[in-house]
């Protein structure tokens, strides 16, 4: 098959685009509503996370300095793309969620379009409601947050949203030529290293890619030295907007200090040598990850192997063959079940088929590299495996569809799904006449895998179902037989805003600065989280001391469990929390206590101390 690849052209199938253009689009903006409507206001997590991504934009849109007044370990970009988002529209959760929307729906669309333009459409139509299905609005564990409508970090989703218009922009200018979408790309890398080092990075390993490959396949066509220095120039663009926006406010120092915000914990390696980043990564236990990897990997090289043969068998068959299909297809479910095969760790043979497809993509754009079409189309490819496989360095050993996976692994899981739905059958339609089988199979495969994410999370949101805040605010967290943090924090949250003054101040720890932006009471000091990783970076003392210079009204105290960072509870041991625990104790008093006392045995509840007059 490979060696008539100059006879193929990798792109639109006939068979496949001859249906109207329309509606591939119209399924896609289908599913868009009824996902959207399904999982309405239940993405966020109350306690854990989201609520920085609430309440740090609103004290940037009331005029503070990020890092100076509200601390971060991450880049500046998504925290004032949001504070803009609230000046304009009005502080409310409504908002990031419109806001959000509008993100999902560009990705989806940034991979329609390419899918499309290097596949065809119903491998676009596929592989973008897969994105939707498995990772947009997407609920797999208990802690909400992993999703792209609220996500645990805003930096995560706006880097990832770059990267992929990093792709298409080069695409384009492949296609086109126009230095605009040189200068896209570019702006677009500059906007990703605003906002994660991992995110960054890869895009940053895609676009090097891209440019080597251009490099490698200079023709008379087109030289793209003007575009590079477009591009480079798109880069700085980004960064000296938020180096001048910073030295406008301090010194540049420490302006420079800020716009590397996202970049100076990566010197602290107290966060990297901790048990929870340690597992994230599946460096926990190595070998025994790297085992279940493979084996993961080697069933679905069966999968393949056993649809390629049975794909080759049915060539000549009669033109419909739908009953065959339909019993090879639950043959297949079968071997899936009998290798004990769960959909929850399928995740884990994603590294493996991405290499797979990434060796595939080199070896088809090597035999066709004097053909400017088939640059054109197999480079954007290229690049989006790339950035995929980098993405997965985080998780490389312990590969996921949840947590982390919801974006880490989206982009690597989308290339394969389109790989193994476009790809390939078009590959074998062209060859030698088959690919139709082939494409069911796997077809059959991915809805089933889908179908079971999406049962997953219709299981947690349907117990989604108590609602905290009010108006635009409003979240629906887990009613009290799945989790009491909900409804208590909704006690404690009531209590507050009728027992406090509207302009009283309060800190909470060690986490759930969502009761702050709920309550609309503000932190009077910079630090709004106390986790493992911000004690990272953030002595105790330095935090005692801004505490006893703003003198906080209350200190709210929320039970968590951290033993998941290897650390004891909260302000129990020296090893985490206890020189502010210990201040506490000295300057205020309990007021009142929802659910059980923080930090005392695994039942959770809310303290509410206020200051020693």
């Amino acid at each position: 098959m490979l060696e008539r690849y100059e006879e193929l052209s990798v792109g639109e199938s006939p068979a496949a685009d001859q249906s109207n253009p329309w509606i591939g689009p119209g399924l896609i903006t289908i599913v868009f509503g009824l996902l959207t409507l399904w999982s309405w206001r239940r993405w966020p997590d109350l306690l854990v996370d989201f609520g920085r991504e609430l309440y740090s934009p609103w004290q940037l849109a009331g005029g503070k300095l990020l890092y100076r007044d509200v601390a971060s370990l991450f880049g500046p970009f998504s925290q004032y793309f949001n504070a803009v988002g609230f000046r304009l529209f009005g502080v409310s959760f409504t908002t990031l969620i419109v806001c959000n929307m509008a993100i999902l729906a560009g990705i989806t669309a940034i991979t329609y379009r390419l899918f499309a333009a290097c596949l065809n459409r119903f491998t676009a139509t596929a592989v973008s409601i897969v994105f939707l299905a498995m990772f947009g609005f997407s609920e797999y564990t208990i802690i909400g947050n992993y999703n792209f409508i609220s996500p645990y970090s805003h930096e995560t989703t706006h880097g990832v949203a770059c990267a992929l218009l990093m792709i298409y922009a080069f695409q384009r200018w492949l296609q086109r030529g126009l230095l605009w979408w040189a200068f896209l790309a570019g702006s677009c890398l500059g906007i990703s290293l605003l906002t994660k080092p991992e995110i960054a990075m890869a895009a940053a390993a895609s676009a090097v890619t891209g440019v080597i490959l251009i490099a490698g396949a200079v023709t008379e066509r087109r030289c793209p030295a003007p575009a590079m220095a477009v591009a480079l120039f798109g880069v700085l663009t980004p960064i000296a907007i938020f180096f001048a926006y910073f030295g406008a406010f301090v010194p540049p120092t420490d302006a420079g200090r800020y716009v590397m915000g996202a970049w100076l914990p990566l010197f602290s390696r107290t966060i990297f040598a901790n048990i929870f980043y340690l597992q994230g990564m599946g460096l926990d236990a190595p070998w025994e990850n790297l085992a279940r990897m493979a084996y993961l990997a080697l069933c679905a090289a069966v999968f393949v192997g056993i649809a390629v043969a049975i794909d080759a068998r049915m060539r000549g068959a009669a033109a419909n063959p739908l009953r065959l299909n339909l019993a090879l297809s639950l043959a297949l479910m079968m071997v899936f079940i009998a290798l004990r095969i769960t959909w929850r760790d399928s995740g884990r043979a994603i590294p493996a088929l991405s290499f797979a497809t990434l060796g595939m993509l080199a070896l088809h754009l090597h035999r066709g590299r004097h053909d400017h079409a088939v640059r054109v189309r197999l480079i954007p490819l290229i690049m989006w495996n790339v950035l995929g496989l980098a993405f997965l360095a985080k998780i490389l050993l312990y590969t996921r569809f949840y947590h982390y996976g919801f974006a880490l692994a989206m982009p690597a899981t989308l290339l394969v799904v389109g790989f193994g739905i476009g790809y390939m059958p078009e590959m074998c339609a062209r060859s030698a006449g088959g690919g139709k089988t082939l494409q069911v199979l796997v077809i059959t495969a991915i809805c089933t895998g889908v179908g079971w994410h999406l049962a997953l999370s219709r299981t947690l949101y349907q117990h989604k179902n108590v609602e905290i805040g009010s108006g635009g605010d409003t979240i629906r967290v887990f009613d009290s037989s799945v989790s009491p943090a909900g409804p208590i924090a909704g006690q404690a949250l009531d209590w507050i805003k009728q027992r406090t003054p509207v302009n009283s101040t309060m800190v909470v720890l060690p986490e759930g600065v969502m009761l702050n932006y709920l309550a609309r009471r503000v932190n009077p000091t910079r630090y709004i989280n106390f986790m493992p990783p911000e004690l990272a970076v953030s002595s105790e003392t330095d935090i005692v001391t801004a505490l006893n210079e703003s003198r906080p009204d209350i200190v709210v105290v929320v039970h968590k469990d951290t033993t998941e960072y290897g650390v004891p509870f909260f302000g129990t041991s020296a090893a985490y929390g206890k020189t502010i625990m210990d201040w506490v104790r000295r300057h205020y008093h309990q007021t009142a206590i929802f659910g059980t006392e923080p930090f005392r045995g695994p039942d959770f509840g809310i303290q509410i101390l206020e200051r020693v007059r």
